[in-house]
């Protein structure tokens, strides 16, 4: 290569180097919420309403109207167009979510093992990847945070955290029809809608949503179909919003997923049977029918926030939430089923108290108490820790205070 050619590539590459980052902003600003009249971006990656330019965070969020433009249909569609993010339906059943951020997240999602990116649901944590895969009506925003969270979001979120936003009933009745159809008989329809009572503080409103898909292959040993789905999901909730200084919302949320077990699919001939790969992935010979595949979640959360002046805000999270497991699973190497029944039960409640002025904020935030799995608990990790995460240009300290719930 001639000295002119190899200089010329040089300063390709480093025109190429330097034009990368801007191309990348370019292209990201039509997927995020922004507001119209002040092209403002806001976000509540930090546990406060901010524009996103001030968050010292790798973070991206996505408004309700760009998921809809964009098609997405789940939560696992935002993996498709977020960097260094991956959100897939796991193996087991339709509601079971694989998330990994930056690498890191839970190779095996079964329900006693503990996951490295936080799924949070209206600030709600939800603690085991079944039933985790939200499919997206009524969203105000999706924000997904990169990296460690864990000094404003606690244990589980050492990948990352990715946080559901539910959009808030208006003041004026509305009713919302979303249906989708698609290969293999897909047939998705959604009601949603609400209506204020009396002047409008008080709003209530409700959504429906059945999901329905035959299997993209077929379990040879049962008959059944395989990756077909068999969902129903369920949402109501009733507000208190003046849009000003007072918001309260207390909802209530139902998931049912009767979809086929997911068979694996071999990668190597069984070693007892000698039987071959299938030629198709989607095929399995997995034979198992005990526990019959089953998920059934029910959710409860109460959230508040109370301005109570100009610089001091107050909020309040409250919720449970009992999720019935029972699913059969076929091991992809060896074929070798495994299943499992489990009931995890969760409360969560959290209190902040924000105080803004000009030069100092100021956060304190209770640690959330959670209740997993079996009925005998014990409080253990007591725990007060405070945190300067960020001395410039703002001064941000954050006291966490609380108990940590375990079971035996």
């Amino acid at each position: 290569m001639s000295r002119t050619s190899l200089s010329t590539l040089l300063l390709g590459v480093a025109f190429s180097a330097i034009a990368v980052p801007a191309i990348a902003q370019d292209t990201a600003a039509p997927v995020v919420a922004a507001d119209e009249a002040t092209d403002e971006i806001v976000v509540t990656a930090r546990r406060r309403a901010e524009n996103l330019q001030d968050v010292p965070i790798a973070v991206t969020a996505y408004s309700g109207e760009a998921l809809e433009n964009q098609g997405a249909l789940d939560i696992t569609d935002v993996g498709d167009t977020t960097p260094n993010v991956t959100l897939e339906v796991s193996r087991g059943t339709n509601s079971t979510l694989s998330a990994f951020i930056r690498g890191v997240g839970q190779q095996d999602p079964v329900a006693g093992f503990e996951q490295g990116v936080g799924i949070y649901l209206d600030d709600v944590y939800l603690n085991r990847p079944q039933a985790a895969v939200l499919d997206i009506y009524d969203v105000e925003r999706i924000e997904v945070l990169r990296g460690p969270q864990g000094t404003l979001y606690g244990r589980n979120t050492i990948g990352g955290a990715v946080k559901y936003v539910t959009k808030r009933l208006s003041d004026s009745p509305e009713l919302r029809l979303r249906g989708n159809a698609g290969t293999y008989k897909q047939l998705d329809g959604i009601v949603s809608g609400s209506v204020p009572v009396g002047d409008g503080l008080l709003r209530v409103g409700g959504s429906l949503a059945r999901l329905t898909r035959d299997g993209f292959g077929d379990n040879l040993t049962t008959g059944e179909e395989n990756y077909n789905r068999d969902v129903w999901a369920a949402r109501l909730s009733a507000e208190i919003n003046n849009d000003d200084d007072v918001f309260v919302r207390i909802a209530a949320d139902y998931t049912h997923d009767q979809s086929n077990a997911r068979g694996g699919h071999r990668l190597i001939p069984s070693l007892f049977t000698n039987a071959p790969v299938l030629g198709d992935v989607f095929d399995t010979r997995g034979g198992l029918t005990v526990p019959p595949q089953d998920v059934e979640g029910y959710g409860f959360s109460a959230n508040g926030e109370f301005e109570m002046t100009e610089a001091l805000t107050f909020r309040t999270i409250t919720a449970a939430f009992l999720l019935l497991n029972s699913s059969t699973v076929s091991a992809s190497s060896t074929g070798l089923p495994r299943t499992w029944s489990a009931t995890s039960r969760a409360f969560c409640a959290e209190m902040r108290a924000a105080r803004n002025l000009a030069a100092t904020s100021i956060s304190l935030s209770s640690q959330p108490y959670r209740l997993a799995f079996l009925s005998t608990m014990w409080p253990r990790n007591v725990r007060v820790t405070a945190n300067s995460p960020n001395l410039w240009p703002t001064m941000s300290s954050l006291i966490r205070m609380g108990t940590c719930w375990r079971p035996l």
